[in-house]
């Protein structure tokens, strides 16, 4: 979003999936640092999963599912928590409606860290995008609707002559 709103002539469209211009609070972010820290990972682990993921997906995949926790566990507890950091100071909320591009804005019908709303509303921001909501995903779609997500850029890529 700030790449493309401060270099628009390198970008010829864009695609944002499950995101918004401000991400949480401070105090969520550093609550999340402080105890990832300071317990490790496997202290948020259920909870981080449970916004990542919908329910039918974590009941129904339980294979998969496990191996995206066995992912989430292996990350080094510093490099969460700078990611953390970079997602507590990031406020796009000035930049992104600047944004002069074909924007197509995508979001898990199930989404728990970037819900519905929120990013419905930063589409909303940007002139002239458009807003999807992927029916039966979480937080990340291309992992729990991926045909449905290709379907989509496809067809936003074809409308507006890209690739």
């Amino acid at each position: 979003q700030s790449f493309c709103a401060r270099h628009s002539e390198r970008v010829s469209a864009l695609v944002l999936c499950d995101t918004a211009a401000k991400i949480g609070t401070a105090k969520l972010w550093n609550e999340r640092i402080t105890r990832v820290r300071s317990s490790g990972l496997g202290s948020i682990a259920d909870s981080v999963l449970d916004r990542w993921f919908s329910s039918a997906y974590r009941q129904q995949r339980g294979a998969e599912f496990g191996g995206w926790r066995n992912m989430l566990m292996r990350t080094p507890a510093e490099g969460y928590a700078s990611t953390c950091a970079a997602i507590r100071d990031a406020d796009l909320g000035q930049s992104t409606p600047l944004i002069d591009k074909p924007v197509l804005v995508v979001c898990g019908e199930h989404d728990g860290a970037t819900p519905p709303d929120q990013v419905r509303s930063m589409a909303e921001s940007i002139p002239g995008s458009r807003f999807e909501l992927i029916l039966e995903a979480g937080h990340l779609p291309s992992i729990e609707q991926p045909g449905t997500l290709i379907d989509l850029m496809d067809d936003f890529l074809t409308v507006h002559a890209i690739g």
